[in-house]
């Protein structure tokens, strides 16, 4: 992942796309366990949970394949 970071966005940028990406990543990977055991709790099943889970995959890839890189700023 850091490598497609780099090589998208050019390494100028690298470290704040990182910086801002980072803590939505971690957020992301605390809450999936949790949102889990709450779904199965409400449910009695992980099937809701891993529907969610590949719902929300499914919108990442649509999101990322749609995603167009940025342009050159232009010197001033």
């Amino acid at each position: 992942m850091p490598v497609a970071y780099a090589d998208y966005f050019g390494r100028g940028h690298y470290g704040a796309i990182r910086g801002a990406a980072l803590p939505v990543q971690v957020a992301g990977q605390a809450m999936g366990p949790l949102m889990a055991g709450l779904l199965f709790d409400v449910s009695g099943s992980y099937r809701p949970a891993m529907a969610t889970f590949a719902a929300l995959a499914v919108l990442s890839a649509v999101i990322a394949l749609a995603a167009r890189p940025p342009r050159a700023a232009s010197a001033q």
